[in-house]
């Protein structure tokens, strides 16, 4: 028995030694990253967005001649999308963890890019990446990986939404702002952007300022709180609400109404959330389309242009659909919405979006159904199929 036990913790012993060897290897690797461009950094040029809602900016990978789009987001380390293996060759380096902004856990392959360059002039060496699937999420296979903030923060970005346009900088001197401009004081105890936020008047609360998010306000509460916290309006999104990277979120989650938001002596009126009891809290792109946003990752600052007539809410048809095996269904319905008014329920069949059917990916995500004002379903309930009517809507005047 005593050999037994010696040889269990021999083995122990040396299992903890090779996993801390291996974790300590794997950070060096990741932390090896290059800047090649030396010269003062002057880029403009211009975005997209994707089908999810999201930025893309155009990256070469390896002096590939062909331009993939990444996704822009501030709050994570730069990865690659498995869509892009399919397409380039990279080498495997090994394991890292990561958890996404639902709170979820996973180990992730690495692979190591030679080089990359964003735009025409910002160029990096010796990256390590983790890889992730995405085929899970609709219309996500557009985008090849994600910009991080470990390549973001050598420089100043700053991000016209209303025109497409992005700047990259060395010195902020080049940038213009006007005089309604203002900073956000930003947390300095952490990598990414985080500010101290108050919701309705409540106590402060840690908010992730987060370019990769397609959301408004995403807040993370017990359910059993949400009347109180929340008590003007608030309403379920049946059949969750989102996805991260590393899978769905189907935690319950409600659409809430926020009387005001405060953030560095600045107050917003009339917001648009939405809160789960398993997500991160973060303000996402739906609040910062309403700015000129500056994110100058040398002094920590976030500085903000406000447009002349800002928006912070978002009007929906209150559903969300998908497209699985070949059939359309309906995933959310957003609780006393239109469509949940007229009796639709997560699991009905869509024949028809808009007099067309879509009946593969391609159809589904170049139909940009969520663009339109009016949405026209063909449902099929009970054997007997039904066209519904559905207008953008603000959930919370129903």
């Amino acid at each position: 028995m005593k050999l037994f036990l010696r040889g269990f913790f021999l083995l122990l012993a040396i299992s903890i030694m090779l996993v801390v060897t291996g974790v300590f290897y794997t950070y060096n690797i990741m932390n090896k990253t290059k800047l090649l461009t030396k010269d003062e950094v002057n880029i403009h040029d211009t975005f997209t967005y994707a089908q999810t809602g999201h930025i893309l900016i155009n990256v070469s990978i390896n002096g590939s001649k062909k331009k993939y789009p990444f996704i822009l987001d501030n709050a994570a380390t730069t990865i690659i999308y498995s869509n892009l293996l399919d397409e380039i060759t990279l080498d495997k380096v090994g394991y890292f963890p990561s958890r996404d902004s639902n709170k979820k856990y996973k180990l992730n392959r690495l692979y190591y890019i030679d080089s990359l360059e964003i735009g025409n002039g910002m160029k990096f060496s010796d990256i390590a990446t983790r890889k992730f699937d995405i085929s899970f999420i609709d219309c996500a296979e557009e985008a090849y990986g994600i910009i991080g903030s470990d390549l973001m923060e050598y420089f100043i970005w700053q991000i016209d939404f209303e025109k497409r346009e992005y700047t990259v900088t060395s010195d902020i001197s080049e940038l213009n702002f006007s005089k309604d401009s203002f900073n956000l004081e930003v947390v300095k105890d952490s990598r990414v952007f985080k500010c101290l936020v108050n919701l309705n008047h409540s106590r402060n609360a840690k908010f992730t300022l987060d370019l990769g998010s397609a959301s408004y306000i995403k807040y993370e509460a017990p359910s059993d709180s949400i009347d109180y916290l929340f008590p003007n309006k608030n309403f379920e999104i049946k059949g969750g609400s989102s996805y991260g990277l590393n899978g769905p979120n189907t935690a319950k989650s409600f659409k809430v109404f926020l009387d005001s938001l405060s953030i560095s002596n600045k107050s917003f009126f009339k917001l648009d959330a939405t809160v789960s009891n398993r997500c991160s809290n973060l303000i996402g792109l739906g609040f910062f389309k309403n700015f000129i946003a500056t994110f100058d990752f040398k002094t920590k600052r976030i500085i903000l242009d406000p447009k002349d007539n800002p928006d912070f809410f978002k009007k929906y048809f209150g559903i969300s659909l998908t497209l699985k095996d070949s059939v359309l269904k309906v995933i959310t319905v957003i609780e006393n919405s239109i469509p949940d008014k007229m009796g639709l329920n997560v699991g009905d069949t869509v024949i028809e979006i808009n007099g067309h059917k879509l009946n593969n990916d391609y159809d589904f995500c170049n139909s940009n159904y969520w663009d339109k004002d009016t949405l026209n379903l063909t449902i099929k309930k009970r054997n007997k199929d039904s066209t519904l009517q559905i207008l953008k809507h603000n959930i919370f005047a129903q």
